[in-house]
């Protein structure tokens, strides 16, 4: 959840009669207008700073860091009202544009791994293969490890080494010594064994 602060010019007070007369900020999330709904002032009744809150959902995605456009603010069914303490209406048409916020970048989008090998097929005299794992984004703390990774069917993962600076790792596989014809062997990450930087 994330709340953004309007300040008006005066202080403003708010009448609205139902929820729906409320004022939302029209925040744009990558490519979407997504409603912010309003929540408040910061303090007393009336109030400069008029709070508006937004939480992000899934599918969600902004890699430039959220933004507002001109007119951002819409007094919901248009029945409720903000006006200053003499009375005057707000002018909601004067809210300035705000540009990408790269400090509030939204991303909802789970990592994922592809792994293959360099051999399809092994047997007891070329019982080793090269294995890769090629990452969507990398893990938030840049590394991984063997322990993150569970062998199924048997065997052993040594060498484990990031391909220079890219989302790509490489470990060598040894299947078992009696491996023959017919076996199964599979290498999968651990379920929740790491997280993007965005927590996802």
């Amino acid at each position: 959840e994330g709340i953004i602060e309007v300040n008006c010019s005066s202080s403003v007070i708010g009448a609205f009669a139902s929820p729906t007369d409320r004022p939302y900020l029209n925040l744009k999330v990558g490519t979407a207008q997504v409603p912010a709904a309003w929540v408040g002032t910061s303090g007393a009744t009336a109030s400069n700073a008029q709070r508006f809150s937004y939480i992000v959902q899934a599918g969600d995605t902004d890699t430039d860091g959220v933004s507002l456009s001109l007119r951002a603010v819409t007094l919901g069914d248009g029945a409720g009202t903000i006006k200053d303490e003499a009375g005057n209406l707000a002018n909601l048409n004067s809210l300035l544009t705000l540009a990408d916020q790269s400090g509030h970048k939204v991303d909802t989008t789970a990592p994922a791994v592809t792994l293959s090998t360099t051999d399809a097929d092994l047997n007891i005299t070329g019982n080793t293969t090269t294995v890769k794992l090629s990452f969507s984004e990398l893990p938030d703390s840049n590394t991984l490890a063997i322990a993150d990774l569970e062998i199924i069917g048997g065997g052993q993962l040594s060498d484990l080494q990031r391909i220079g600076s890219t989302n790509d790792y490489t470990a060598t596989y040894t299947a078992p010594a009696n491996t023959t014809h017919g076996g199964s062997h599979s290498l999968q990450v651990k379920l929740s064994s790491f997280v993007d930087a965005a927590g996802n």
